[in-house]
């Protein structure tokens, strides 16, 4: 019993302590977009791991995890979105950030607020990215 009191308390504090800093969520607001397109490096200490794609509403979300390889420790995921319009024009590609569930709630306010943004009126788009967005946290 105490065997299982012990990994429960581990299991749940290290989940609880996984934070994305400000560097990684610039990176994953910005930085990986931009290493995509490129075709550049992945960024020195870390690892993506793809959860797969989500189509919704002819909206494609494409679900990423970064980690920090240094303990294999969950920093922050990437929804990369493709399919969003505002009115008739089809938008680029869009990069959204979902911070680790301790973060600052700067983050998890900036990352909400760019969701709104780029759905505008649009509802549908807004509960497709909505419902990727809550399901992400590992």
């Amino acid at each position: 019993m105490k065997k299982l009191f012990l990994a429960l308390f581990v299991l749940t504090t290290s989940v609880a302590f996984c934070q994305t800093t400000s560097d990684e969520y610039n990176y994953l607001r910005s930085g990986y977009g931009m290493q995509l397109t490129s075709g550049g490096d992945m960024k020195a200490g870390y690892a993506m791991q793809d959860k797969g794609t989500t189509p919704d509403a002819g909206i494609s979300v494409d679900i990423r995890y970064l980690f920090r390889t240094n303990g294999n420790v969950f920093a922050g995921a990437v929804l990369i979105v493709n399919g969003l319009k505002n009115g008739k024009n089809s938008l680029p590609t869009q990069y959204f950030v979902c911070p680790a569930a301790g973060s600052d709630m700067n983050q998890w306010n900036s990352a909400l607020a760019d969701i709104r943004q780029a759905c505008g009126n649009d509802k549908n788009a807004y509960e497709a990215l909505m419902f990727a967005f809550m399901h992400v946290v590992p």
